[in-house]
Formats: C-alpha cells, sequence, structure tokens
C-alpha cells in the first residue's frame, strides 16, 4: 500500500520542481522582456534625438553663406518661392518669428515640395536659403509697413546698392587680364565707393580700407571705361571726393582687397 503513495509522491515533487524551474525560466524571460523593451524605448529615444537634431541643422539653421547658391540656382529656386507664394493663401505668418509653429510647419511644407520638384539637384543648404529669404523678404515688407521710417531708410539703402553694383558691373565688363580677373572675382558692390549726387554730377567717396591693389585695378578700369564712347559720359559725371566714405571694414575678404 506504500508504494503507490511514494509513486504519487515522487510525482508531485517532479511536477512541483518543474513548476518552479518554468516560472525560473519565466521571471529570467520577464526580466530579459523588460531589459530588452527599455533599451528598445532608449534607442527609439536617441534616434528621435538624433533625427531632431539632424533636421533642425538641416531645416532650421539660417546658413546665410551668399557664394553658396550660383546665380542661375538663385533665379530658379525663387521662381519656385514665388510660385508658392501665389498659390497659398498664407505662405507666412510675417508677424511671427522664423521659428513660430505656424512658419515652421510651412517651411517643413516647403522643403518637401523643394525636394520633391527639384530632388538631388541642389543641397539641403540651397534650399534652406531659398526659403528663408523668402521668409525675410515677407518679414522685411510687414515690418516697412508698420514704420515708415523704415521703409525711407530701406529704399534709400536699396538705390545706393544698385548703383555700386551697377558701377562694379561695368567695371568688371572691361577686365582684360587673368590676374585682374583672379582679383576681381572676390569684388562685391560693397567694395565700391559711395556716391552723392550733387547737381549734374555724382562725388565718390573711397574707402579708407581698400587696398592699394584693388585701388589701382579700380582706376585702370575707369581708365578704360573712359576711352569707351558708351560710358565715357557716365565716368565724367563721377568726381572723387577728398572726403573718405564713412562705412566700416566689412569682413570676409581677402588681405588683398581690404585693410583691417
Amino acid at each position: 500500500m506504500s508504494e503507490p503513495c511514494s509513486s504519487q509522491s515522487t510525482d508531485q515533487d517532479y511536477h512541483r520542481d518543474m513548476i518552479e524551474k518554468l516560472n525560473a525560466i519565466r521571471y529570467i524571460l520577464e526580466r530579459s522582456n523588460d531589459k530588452l523593451q527599455k533599451a528598445v524605448s532608449g534607442l527609439q529615444s536617441n534616434m528621435n534625438t538624433l533625427e531632431k537634431s539632424t533636421s533642425t541643422t538641416r531645416r532650421t539653421d539660417p546658413v546665410r553663406n551668399r557664394h553658396t547658391v550660383s546665380r542661375g540656382k538663385c533665379v530658379e529656386l525663387s521662381a519656385r518661392m514665388k510660385y508658392l507664394q501665389n498659390t497659398e493663401e498664407c505662405l507666412w505668418k510675417s508677424e511671427e518669428s522664423w521659428n513660430s509653429v505656424y512658419n515652421r510647419e510651412q517651411r517643413e511644407w516647403i522643403l518637401d515640395d523643394m525636394e520633391s520638384t527639384f530632388g538631388d539637384r541642389y543641397s539641403y543648404r540651397d534650399y534652406n536659403n531659398a526659403v528663408r529669404r523668402s521668409f525675410e523678404n515677407n518679414r522685411l515688407k510687414y515690418r516697412e509697413k508698420q514704420n515708415k521710417d523704415l521703409l525711407v531708410k530701406n529704399t534709400k539703402r536699396r538705390r545706393v546698392h544698385s548703383s555700386r553694383w551697377t558701377t562694379m558691373k561695368r567695371r568688371e565688363r572691361v577686365l582684360a587680364t587673368e590676374d585682374e580677373r583672379e582679383i576681381w572675382k572676390d569684388v562685391r558692390a560693397e567694395l565700391m565707393s559711395d556716391e552723392e549726387d550733387v547737381g549734374d554730377e555724382v562725388l565718390l567717396h573711397s574707402p579708407t580700407w581698400r587696398t592699394p591693389v584693388l585701388n589701382e585695378l579700380i582706376k585702370t578700369l575707369d581708365q578704360r571705361l573712359m576711352q569707351s564712347g558708351a560710358n565715357r559720359k557716365l565716368i565724367k559725371k563721377r568726381t572723387r571726393s577728398d572726403i573718405p566714405s564713412s562705412r566700416t571694414c566689412p569682413p570676409g575678404y581677402p588681405a588683398s582687397h581690404v585693410l583691417y
């Protein structure tokens, strides 16, 4: 009679041991699963942070390198921006900042449109520059509507810049040697003299920080323009004043152009 009881007790002990082992295995798996979930959660968090950081660097950083995009690219990307502005009722909220919720959503949408339209033809920096220029132009127009003094000041500044740019391009057309072109390739409109209308004449106020090398090249180019019938009348109206320009030296130019 004792054998069945002993056999039954042995089976119970075996089952109890198996249950304990299975429970131990389940506990280990549950802990492993918790660790795995935490690891996955941490990895996902790091990926989200990295993606956000990449998006911020790629799309919100206002890169303003004026030499990054060629003039042809500027025209094509600007034309796309104008098209979007004409088709959208409110492309930007100019009264809000660049990083406001609405403007941030808009630029994300615009960048996606740019990428789908042009693909890999341009870099993210090129797209950023085009979008940023559009926003800044709209914001400036909004501010000028709110402040008439600012409008008058900016209108005068644009007129002066346009005159300097015209002078620079006129001189650029008479470059004759490779050495002259090598020097002139880094020249921008802000290196030209200030111009002041006095009756029928234009007084030129030369920057004091321009190097003798650049001044000598400008003098040579003006002499060539004097020999051209199309430009002689314009050059004769321009008189260099003894009073120098009051503008400070702009940054970012080589030592062959400005004196720092």
